[in-house]
């Protein structure tokens, strides 16, 4: 019976082992590789992406206007003298009672005072803008995967911290537990002891749920489904050095976050479309001239005029006399909403002014605190090593060596966020001044998600 349990043992054993050795290990996933990912696979930048070919559609069929139409019309037709000729512009539309006959149509605009000119470049505009938008939701997606990339390193790094902690507290709780066997100290020491080791122990579930949280965020910034795919993330080594990206002078930045923004790009061109549109309206009150031109086959009934080929010529001239308010309530809409956009123009540059002087107080306050940062941990380091010897040699308390490792988690974990903080700072100011996409539009493409 033995032989027979730990035969049994054995196989158990061997069937983990082999279904560990074939479960795949998790893909290592890098900064920029994060960044093509979303760039290939977030939603809303296959929404704008949709938006901005419709936008050219618009232009090329508001284009369209400008080419001469070639229509064929056929027709058999019964009636009596004076038959209506059911709208067809060729000679389908004769007068004759009755006929049978086809034709093709030529007509062409030849001059409507701007109007069609006017809506086509309305329309190129509006398309420029939506392109712009595109643009700068690039921008946007790839300043989310900054973030949330760096915030699950940071989210990793506390865990690691965390469980540092509770072997730190381990290792306290068996000193104080020996401290109080061989009678040098109270029971009191060993249930501080154990209260921290409890306290370590929570800090540790509450840092893997925000590495769980953090690799959520990340899937969402990158535009796939949470958890599809497990991952490692590796350190990014491409972080500029703070000096050289805060060495231009603030009003210098934000004339280039003024030029460069997608954002103020897309209102420039809102507004142009916008005064296109006022041009293209204020043709509304002009006269339209046509030409038109029709041969075909018209076969006639016995009697009447028709020798079975013909051909018609002419011109056509609409003069609007009387609109009812339409054209100049359409002046009015435009002319409002041009204004409206250049107030919307100047919203954002505010806007964008605001973001690059809150970018760089952010990245200069991190620059300047780093220093003090460094010396912190240092200090509390050597505190805590001190601490420790002195309560192992029984000159110093529990309260003293408490809080030493306290202040040596408070400095570690400050410093461990400051670096990352840092990076995600580098990339807002890049952000706000326009220059993120550009970095990164050029990694290669990577195979589509999983």
């Amino acid at each position: 019976m033995r032989v027979f349990i730990a035969c049994l043992l054995c196989c158990l054993w061997s069937c983990s082992a082999e279904a560990e050795g074939a479960a795949s290990p998790p893909l290592s996933l890098t900064l920029k590789q994060a960044i093509g990912q979303a760039l290939q696979k977030h939603p809303s930048l296959t929404r704008l992406n949709e938006t901005h070919q419709a936008a050219e559609s618009r232009e090329k069929a508001e284009a369209s206007s400008f080419l001469p139409r070639l229509t064929l019309e056929a027709v058999e037709k019964d009636g009596p003298s004076g038959a209506p000729g059911f709208g067809f512009n060729g000679l389908v539309n004769s007068t004759v009672t009755r006929h049978t006959g086809a034709s093709l149509v030529l007509s062409q605009t030849l001059y409507d005072f701007g109007r069609t000119l006017a809506k086509t470049r309305s329309r190129r505009f509006a398309a420029l803008s939506a392109g712009a938008d595109e643009q700068g939701q690039r921008a946007y997606v790839v300043l989310g995967v900054y973030q949330s990339y760096n915030n699950a390193l940071l989210a990793q790094k506390q865990v690691q911290l965390a469980q540092q902690n509770i072997r730190t507290r381990e290792l306290t709780v068996k000193q104080a537990q020996a401290r109080f066997d061989a009678g040098l100290t109270s029971r009191v020491d060993v249930g501080l002891a154990k209260v921290g080791l409890a306290e370590a122990q929570v800090g540790l579930v509450n840092a893997q749920n925000a590495v769980l949280q953090a690799f959520a965020d990340l899937d969402a910034a990158m535009g796939v489904p949470a958890g599809a795919e497990t991952y490692t993330l590796e350190e990014n080594p491409t972080n500029l050095p703070t000096d050289a990206v805060l060495s231009s002078k603030p009003e210098q930045e934000i004339a280039l976050a003024l030029t460069q923004r997608a954002e103020m790009k897309s209102v420039d061109a809102q507004v142009r479309a916008a005064e296109e549109t006022i041009r293209a309206a204020r043709t509304g009150e002009m006269p339209v001239l046509r030409g038109l031109a029709s041969a075909g086959y018209l076969n006639v009934a016995p009697g009447q005029f028709g020798d079975n080929h013909e051909y018609a010529i002419g011109l056509g001239l609409s003069v609007p006399l009387y609109t009812g308010g339409q054209v100049q309530a359409e002046i009015a809409d435009a002319w409002h909403q041009a204004a409206a956009l250049r107030a919307l123009r100047e919203e954002q540059a505010q806007t964008i002014r605001l973001q690059v002087t809150r970018a760089r107080l952010t990245l200069t306050s991190l620059a300047q605190s780093r220093q003090a940062v460094a010396e912190q941990l240092r200090q509390a380091q050597d505190s805590l090593r001190l601490a420790t010897d002195r309560y192992q040699e029984g000159l110093g308390n529990f309260l003293e060596l408490q809080q030493a490792q306290l202040a040596f988690l408070t400095a570690d974990e400050r410093a461990t966020r400051l670096r990352y903080e840092t990076v995600v700072a580098q990339a807002a100011l890049r952000y706000a001044l326009g220059t993120l996409l550009p970095l990164e539009v050029g990694s290669p493409k990577l195979p589509p998600h999983k």
